[in-house]
């Protein structure tokens, strides 16, 4: 279980006089999900790497579990493009994930190939797959990692729609219970579907952001999903977030 803790957290490049967090506090609790939604160029990605251990913080903390989170491979990433490498079949792609994540954690390669769709394609290579392929390749090799806390940005961004709704629902039956999920989107109904909790943040992510619960529950998003109650909510997160930019 992951418990990330964000107070007062600053940041800027050093080339940059101005800043692309300032004062940020949030919390997200263990095994819980939450999406951020904000503008392009508010900092939500930013976010990610100071999790990820790239960065870090000029000023405020970053808490994970009540240690400060203070290098890289703490925590699950992954990125808007798939990332794989090129010359690693599907199989390798996701056992490196393990190689270099927790090895506390079990990771049952077959179990997960085969909940995945990815069984008769293990030994191909990423030049061979399809996107919505590959970024089920990517989210296994995360999972392989064993980390408690996975961070994804806005993971199905570059896919069509069809092949997107497809992976929503893939990636809502795999999530376990001892998870905690980031999620990074543009799409507010992808926020809905996916999120426990959903994160409104201004246009320079500077304080803290403004939390929605999710009224609908987990189990019966993509049922809710198609009655006008769910896009009545919808409809009210998108003129809440124009209100704050």
């Amino acid at each position: 279980m992951s418990h990330l803790k964000l107070n007062q957290v600053s940041f800027r490049y050093k080339e940059q006089s101005s800043w692309l967090l300032k004062h940020v506090s949030f919390e997200v609790e263990s095994g819980s999900s939450v999406s951020l939604l904000g503008p392009s160029g508010s900092g939500k990605s930013t976010l990610f790497y100071l999790l990820g251990g790239m960065y870090t913080p000029d000023d405020g903390e970053i808490m994970l579990d009540n240690m400060p989170l203070s290098k890289s491979g703490m925590v699950g990433y992954m990125p808007q493009d798939s990332s794989l490498f090129p010359w690693m079949t599907v199989k390798e792609n996701i056992l490196l994930g393990y190689k270099l994540g927790n090895k506390k954690k079990t990771f049952s390669l077959g179990n997960w190939l085969d909940r995945a769709g990815l069984t008769e394609i293990a030994d191909s290579y990423p030049h061979q797959l399809s996107g919505g392929m590959k970024q089920r390749v990517s989210f296994l090799r995360v999972l392989a990692g064993g980390h408690s806390l996975i961070c994804l940005d806005e993971p199905f961004a570059s896919l069509d729609a069809l092949t997107r709704s497809k992976m929503q629902k893939w990636l809502a039956s795999l999530m376990n219970a001892d998870q905690t999920l980031l999620l990074i989107t543009h799409q507010i109904e992808e926020a809905v579907l996916l999120t426990d909790h959903i994160y409104l943040f201004p246009n320079l992510l500077e304080g803290r952001p403004i939390e929605i619960r999710n009224p609908f529950p987990k189990m019966e998003r993509f049922q809710v999903r198609k009655t006008p109650v769910f896009w009545e909510f919808v409809q009210q997160m998108e003129q809440q977030l124009k209100q704050q930019t």
